[in-house]
């Protein structure tokens, strides 16, 4: 759901909209963590692979708005890294998928949230609206029903 939309189509609106958008997933992913610690989980890394764990941006904005530690492997493309490790095991390189995931998958890097609380206070307000938005959103799909 998007609010505050314009006709404005300058590249300052249109680099807002793109950082809103990461932003929105980045507050949907830090939703499913909080229900999922409310059911006794204590998630504080996030293994982040494929495409976005190329965006710098995104990276920076998930582990500041979740408060988590992002992990990125050393080998982004999980789908090619997964067939590789399929075939390990299946050829006998190594006995068992978690040894071959043990030894063929690393963490490249990894990216720790920010500890400036102005910037920790800016999502805590967005993450707020998130919900407020979320619940008119399932308020709207009731009715719709």
């Amino acid at each position: 759901m998007i609010s505050g939309l314009n006709l404005s189509c300058d590249m300052e609106h249109l680099a807002l909209l793109y950082l809103a958008t990461l932003q929105a997933i980045c507050h949907g992913t830090r939703h499913i963590l909080r229900e999922l610690n409310a059911k006794g989980y204590r998630i504080k890394y996030i293994f982040l692979t494929g495409g976005l764990g190329k965006n710098s941006v995104f990276v920076r904005e998930i582990a500041d708005i979740t408060n988590s530690t992002i992990l990125i492997p050393a080998e982004l493309d999980a789908v090619t890294l997964g067939s590789a490790i399929l075939g390990a095991v299946a050829s006998g390189v190594y006995p068992s998928f978690l040894d071959a995931m043990s030894s063929m998958n690393k963490i490249g890097h990894s990216v720790t949230p920010t500890s400036d609380s102005s910037i920790l206070k800016f999502h805590d307000r967005k993450f707020q609206v998130f919900l407020a938005m979320y619940e008119d959103q399932m308020k709207y799909r009731r009715l719709m029903k």
